[in-house]
């Protein structure tokens, strides 16, 4: 998983930008009703009108036209890190 630099303090929420969301992979949990939205466009997208689409390409694209915002927290590996002064 690629992670994203962010000025926040540990335990400290700041939302990142749709781009980096794009750009990175992460869990997410979504609940069971746009869960179930998803899978119904999806379902509409390739039955109806032939296309090829899958879950992750609607989730994507939703977050990128911004009619989805996921919260996710990106949590510090375990060891040491060294800051240059």
């Amino acid at each position: 998983m690629k992670l994203v630099k962010t000025n926040a303090q540990q335990g400290e929420s700041r939302q990142l930008p749709k781009r980096a969301l794009l750009n990175n992979t992460a869990t997410v949990r979504l609940n069971q009703e746009t869960v179930d939205q998803i899978a119904a466009v999806t379902e509409l997208a390739n039955s109806t009108y032939g296309m090829r689409i899958t879950k992750s390409d609607i989730i994507k694209r939703a977050i990128k036209l911004g009619l989805l915002q996921l919260e996710i927290t990106l949590k510090q590996q375990s060891g040491s890190v060294t800051e240059g002064k």
